[in-house]
């Protein structure tokens, strides 16, 4: 009797263990899905991974001065040579052209480093039309959001740009 009881709560606790150990197998795991823990949008060129893509604006109204910031690593071997190009609503467009040593980080708008101007027209919560391009990769188009000088986190790129209103005092300008 001991031992048929003692059989079958082995089977029981081998069927419990074995039934709750593959959840896993049969629903993914959220934290496993690739996303952007930023403001900006990201994208990949080849080798180089373009990350917390953003404009930033001085103003409310989309007439101010505009700033292109983000991050580029290089993960390859080699230096890598890209060209950021862009086209605004109001037809304005540019494109500059930068280098990356192997494993090396650019940053532009970030650690020191000045924002790229972009001579644009456009009302922030709008998306510009940025392309990443080498002539290696196929060119990659991203859709990159457009911040206007109330978004917290960005006050120094924000007086680069000559913004006269801070994150801290935004709801007043915005009527709230």
């Amino acid at each position: 009797m001991n031992f048929r009881r003692a059989f079958l709560a082995t089977v029981l606790a081998t069927a419990t263990i074995f039934s709750t150990a593959a959840c896993n197998m049969i629903s993914p795991v959220a934290s496993m899905k690739i996303y952007a823990p930023s403001d900006g949008a990201q994208g990949d060129l080849g080798p180089v991974k373009a990350r917390n893509l953003l404009i930033l604006s001085n103003d409310l109204t989309g007439q101010g001065k505009f700033g292109f910031m983000g991050v580029f690593a290089n993960e390859s071997n080699a230096a890598q040579t890209f060209v950021i190009s862009w086209r605004g609503e109001n037809g304005a467009e540019g494109a500059r052209t930068y280098d990356i040593p192997a494993y090396q980080v650019l940053y532009i708008g970030q650690n020191g480093q000045r924002l790229l101007g972009m001579p644009l027209k456009q009302k922030p919560g709008s998306t510009v039309t940025v392309t990443l391009s080498n002539e290696n990769d196929v060119p990659v188009i991203i859709n990159v959001p457009v911040f206007d000088k109330c978004l917290p986190g960005y006050t120094a790129q924000l007086a680069e740009l000559g913004a006269t209103t801070t994150p801290q005092t935004c709801s007043r300008d915005l009527g709230q």
